[in-house]
């Protein structure tokens, strides 16, 4: 019954989708399957394959390394538990991970 729900939602919300992306991910990539839906229902968290590329992650690590001025390969320089990060360089979800903002909107309705 959830998971027909959902995907009615899904169906509603495919031209809103479409809106928020750019058009180069067909709808059907960005529906969750049956077993995504099952796990999200009984764990609240799904895991999302292609949620952003290895390039983009390894940006935003080196951006994180230099913003908090210690080596990701040598321990002696992290210095301190806890850095603030200010709001630097901000992305929103829909323009970084597509697919992940999909997600939030179908099982949650919004971001």
């Amino acid at each position: 019954m959830a998971s027909t729900t959902i995907r009615k939602s899904y169906q509603g919300l495919s031209g809103v989708l479409m809106g928020v992306h750019d058009g180069t991910q067909n709808t059907a990539e960005l529906s969750p399957s049956d077993e995504q839906v099952a796990h999200f229902i009984e764990h609240g968290w799904i895991r999302i394959e292609g949620a952003f590329t290895q390039q983009q992650a390894d940006e935003w690590m080196a951006n994180l390394w230099e913003r908090i001025g210690m080596k990701p390969d040598d321990k002696s320089t992290w210095t301190q538990w806890r850095t603030h990060l200010s709001r630097e360089r901000i992305v929103e979800v829909k323009d970084f991970a597509p697919k992940v903002s999909a997600q939030i909107i179908l099982q949650i309705g919004a971001f």
